[in-house]
């Protein structure tokens, strides 16, 4: 309890300190070199225990939720839009290397138990990240209802609401909460039956569905779900004044309805509903010395997944492999190294799928945002 203790008082001395450096990390970081931010955070030892871990939680709520003179402004073009997804995948990052704690507060490591006794079960990076969004979340939820009744609901605050609403969802894309989490949301923004929700809470909601209906809908479970929510909607969108047959809502709360059914309908085209949301890469063929030299330079930019910083150079064996360099198509800077078996099998969507989450893993961004170009500039099928 001793670290656990004294993390806690360092935190409350620091704790500005604390969210200063990580609003600097955000601002810094690039969709495409998280690796070189998660290499800041290890060096900075910003995450030493679990209270570490919760107060950067924490923070990134507050990132995602401070407002500004654009703060009417919500959707993909809003200001919250671009640190969610930096965060989010950020998380996912840190999940993989920092996966679970003892209840000291300590960093297991190599299925580590320090001082957990047999019975006891390690305190996941999940569980963390899960606790703050309850708090966070049920807090938002009770200050919005309070002014509701009140009349008194502000721009700030509808901004809020969706900030936080589509962070979850961006959590949820990436497999860091489950299908339930984002139910239980949806049902406690908009209600199930009866309730006449706010026309923000209406809309914060559509705005989740748009970045979670590709994913959910992937699934038999999922897709009854995202029925149950569009259901749910459709209902609001119909509801009419019992004394003058006028519709409730306005018709800027209808036309956000409607283009959330057609954008179902057209199996919810991610790049025209999240901008910005897709990651434009080509990977070119390139022989050892060149792929060598990329390595290299990630190597230096510290952008490459933990277990190859260890090494001096692309592992021997790959030598006699064919290799790709995987560069952005808009900046032209070279993000990852891979070595796939071989390239004519990349014709194959599975083959291409593969490469698709080598290059996932070596840049830290999420797999399903990656589309991949060949050589000649021409999408490649990926299932």
């Amino acid at each position: 309890m001793a670290d656990s203790r004294l993390c806690q008082t360092r935190r409350k001395v620091s704790g500005a300190e604390f969210d200063s450096v990580v609003r600097r990390l955000v601002d810094g970081a690039e969709p495409l070199a998280l690796r070189e931010t998660m290499y800041k955070i290890r060096k900075g030892s910003l995450i030493e225990d679990r209270e570490d871990l919760n107060a950067l939680a924490e923070c990134a709520f507050n990132i995602i939720m401070e407002t500004g003179e654009d703060s009417e402004h919500t959707g993909p073009s809003s200001r919250y839009a671009r640190p969610g997804e930096l965060l989010a995948d950020i998380f996912v990052l840190l999940r993989l290397e920092l996966p679970q704690f003892c209840s000291c507060g300590k960093n297991l490591r190599d299925n580590g138990r320090c001082c957990l006794t047999p019975e006891e079960k390690a305190v996941t990076n999940t569980r963390i990240l899960l606790n703050c969004i309850q708090r966070r979340y049920e807090s938002l939820m009770k200050q919005f209802a309070e002014s509701e009744k009140a009349g008194t609901v502000t721009t700030e605050l509808e901004f809020k609401l969706a900030a936080c609403v589509t962070f979850i969802g961006r959590l949820y894309v990436r497999k860091l909460v489950a299908a339930r989490v984002v139910a239980q949301v949806v049902a406690e923004t908009i209600g199930v039956s009866q309730r006449q929700p706010h026309p923000a809470c209406i809309r914060c909601v559509c705005e989740l569905m748009l970045l979670i209906g590709h994913f959910m809908e992937d699934s038999k479970p999922g897709e009854a779900l995202m029925g149950q929510f569009i259901t749910r909607l459709n209902n609001l969108r119909a509801l009419r004044n019992a004394g003058t047959n006028l519709p409730i809502y306005d018709e800027t709360i209808r036309d956000i309805l409607f283009n959330l059914q057609d954008a179902r309908s057209l199996k919810w085209p991610v790049t025209a509903c999240v901008p910005g949301f897709r990651v434009f890469l080509q990977y070119i063929d390139v022989d050892w010395l060149e792929a060598d030299r990329d390595w290299q330079e990630l190597r230096k930019r510290k952008a490459l997944p933990p277990n190859e910083m260890l090494l001096d150079s692309l592992p021997s064996n790959a030598g006699e492999r064919q290799h790709v360099k995987i560069v952005s198509m808009f900046s032209g800077r070279t993000v990852a190294v891979a070595c796939p078996q071989n390239l004519e099998l990349l014709t194959d969507a599975k083959a291409a799928a593969e490469l698709a989450e080598l290059i996932s893993e070596s840049t830290g961004t999420y797999q399903r945002r990656i589309m991949l170009f060949k050589p000649d500039s021409t999408p490649l099928a990926v299932c």
